[in-house]
């Protein structure tokens, strides 16, 4: 299975692509027993032993998820994963309105309240719980496989501003991905977040340089995700160029916009 045109050409414009039931409801159903059953012994939040289990790995690795990201990145270009993060977005509290303020600003110039992933560190000096400042360009692309019903916003959705990993390689060409020492800077993006909706075994696939975060869970149920961070075989070759050069690791698109 592989993505066809139109869908690389919609992930070249807008930095994501949804793709539904790219994941068989069994494994689903498997993975999620897996999850509860760490939950029910009182683990919350790491689930280091499953992370690296087949009924989590092979979401991204024998599933259709594999190969429709190696049709964007290029045959033979993608590596498999060795593991996977479980991410569950807990309910807030009973009453909890369906707004986030992180979320509010529709339109540029926009303090987004998203974040490029790789950047923790920077963050941390900044609140001066670190010693130094750093940032790391250490994955390709995000394949984030929802395990439930996500069914409208303020569900935890994984969130995702359209077209922005177009303005931060402007952003990086003109003063450099140095500025990540800094943490994220301010910049103008040409739309609002978008909260993406789902069923189990839908699958996001989203460019790294995509700005994104997770919306409040203001629904009733826990809102379950693995998400891959997913890495070009050069990708250590590639290194930091990548910030200026988005395409390079993405031989599938390029081919489609040259």
């Amino acid at each position: 299975m592989e993505l066809t045109k139109s869908q690389k050409m919609e992930f070249y414009r807008e930095g994501f692509l949804k793709i539904e039931g790219a994941v068989p409801r069994v494994m689903v159903a498997a993975a999620r027993q897996a999850i509860n059953a760490e939950i029910g012994k009182g683990t919350r939040h790491a689930f280091a032993d499953i992370r690296a289990m087949p009924v989590i790995t092979d979401l991204f690795n024998e599933t259709p998820v594999f190969a429709l990201l190696e049709s964007a990145l290029g045959k033979g270009n993608l590596q498999c994963q060795s593991n996977g993060a479980v991410k569950l977005n807990y309910p807030a509290g009973v009453g909890t309105p369906q707004r986030d303020p992180q979320l509010a600003t529709a339109g540029p110039p926009l303090r987004t309240g998203g974040h490029l992933d790789g950047i923790a560190k920077a963050r941390d000096f900044l609140r001066g719980t670190a010693e130094e400042s750093g940032y790391s360009r250490d994955f390709t692309a995000f394949a984030v496989v929802y395990l439930d019903d996500v069914p409208a916003s303020y569900c935890g959705n994984f969130t995702v501003w359209p077209k922005s990993h177009h303005v931060m390689e402007d952003v990086f060409r003109e003063k450099g991905h140095e500025i990540l020492l800094n943490y994220m800077p301010d910049v103008s993006v040409p739309e609002g977040p978008v909260q993406l909706t789902g069923e189990p075994g839908d699958l996001i696939l989203a460019h790294h340089q995509v700005i994104h975060t997770a919306a409040i869970n203001a629904c009733p149920d826990i809102r379950y995700a693995v998400i891959f961070r997913a890495r070009h075989v050069d990708i250590g070759k590639n290194g930091m160029d990548v910030f200026t050069d988005i395409w390079r690791e993405w031989d599938g698109i390029r081919a489609e916009i040259a």
